[in-house]
This record gives structure tokens, C-alpha cells and sequence, in this order.
């Protein structure tokens, strides 16, 4: 739990090369919006990009979330590592870094803090150097900047966008256009699927 149970914002970048990867993200939503003193506060579209290091691998798709908890920065990454695991990613057979992957979940930002422990390092160390890590993130916080360097976000994606691939997916894949902190809408089926709701 957080310091005093206070409730913090974080940032979440999932993403899925494996199998059905609308479904897979479905299912991760849905397991976030279940997580104990936790609510989804905002999720993005969704956007395909290419996959990091190993060639040979699918496309990935990527979204964004917005939770607001109390659970501690540690706790949030180990509820994520659980959810990965329930949907078929066993982070021990995995013999090389960056490989294809049913489901990756990764805790970009919580709340101001900055620090690394045997669990997690926030903000995760090479966020700003992924575009499909950037481009939903600040679909949902377009504002957003670096709580290390105050550098802004958006600056850095700018930058990205001439050397990396990162789509919004359009409405030939089932994707809505998503209406900006409104989970019942934003993503479309994906959303539907996941049964995520309006915060009350």
C-alpha cells in the first residue's frame, strides 16, 4: 500500500504480439480494472508498432492506462507480472530480451516518484526512448512530462516519430475512435470486451 494509503496516479504501457493481441489486451484491462483499490481512470486507442531487437517477430499493439491506486509502486508491478502469467507469458523461459510475448505490461510512471528496488524502477528505464510507449501515453495525458528531467513528453515523442513506426489502429481492426478518459468508449471492442466501465 502506499504511504498513508494514498491514493497515487500511474501510468501503464501493455502491449501483445502472441495470439489473439485485441483479445490478450481485453483481458489485461479487465484484470486491472479488478486489481484491490485500484480504478481505470483513462485508456488509450489502440496502435500497432514494430517489435524492439529480434526480427522475424508479428507486429505488436499498444495501449496505454491510467490507474489511480493505492497500492504500492511494487505491489502494482507484481499484480501486472501475475496478470502477464494468467495470460500465457512465463518471463522464466524467456532466453532472450525483447522476444515475442502473448502479453507485456509495464508500470511507466507512478505518480512524482523516481527510484529503483528489486521489483521495479519508476519511471521504467528506457520509456523515453519507445514510441509506442510515448504516443498513447499521451493520448490519455497529452501534457505529460518527465517527473525526473520536467523535460515534456511530447518533445521526445516528437523526436521519435522519425525513426520509429507507431499507428493508431483504425476502424478496419473494430477500433472506435476513443473518447479521452471515458473507458466504456475509448478502444473500442477491446474496451467492450474487457468490461471496463466509467469511473463513478
Amino acid at each position: 500500500m502506499t504511504p498513508n494509503g494514498r491514493v497515487e496516479g500511474a501510468c501503464l504501457s501493455l502491449g501483445s504480439n502472441q495470439g489473439d493481441r485485441r483479445l490478450l489486451l481485453a483481458s489485461a484491462l479487465r484484470a486491472l480494472s479488478e486489481l484491490d483499490r485500484t480504478r481505470v481512470a483513462a485508456v488509450s486507442s489502440v496502435y500497432e508498432s514494430d517489435p524492439v531487437g529480434r526480427g522475424g517477430q508479428p507486429a505488436y499493439l499498444n495501449m496505454a492506462v491510467r490507474l489511480e491506486t493505492a497500492l504500492s509502486a511494487e505491489a502494482l508491478v507484481l499484480s501486472c507480472q501475475a496478470i502477464e502469467r494468467r495470460n500465457g507469458r512465463n518471463r522464466l523461459l524467456e532466453t532472450a530480451p525483447w522476444g515475442p510475448r502473448p502479453l507485456d505490461m509495464d508500470v511507466i510512471l507512478f505518480g512524482p516518484m523516481a527510484f529503483r528496488s528489486l521489483v521495479a524502477t519508476i519511471p521504467h528505464p528506457r520509456y523515453k526512448e519507445r514510441l509506442f510507449v510515448l504516443e498513447p501515453l499521451l493520448e490519455i495525458c497529452p501534457g505529460l512530462a518527465c517527473p525526473v528531467t520536467g523535460e515534456p513528453l511530447a518533445a521526445l515523442a516528437d523526436d521519435l516519430r522519425r525513426s520509429q513506426r507507431c499507428l493508431r489502429v483504425g476502424a478496419a481492426d473494430g477500433v472506435q475512435s476513443p473518447q479521452i478518459g471515458n473507458p466504456e468508449t475509448v478502444s473500442g471492442h477491446v474496451a467492450d470486451e474487457a468490461g471496463v466501465r466509467p469511473l463513478p
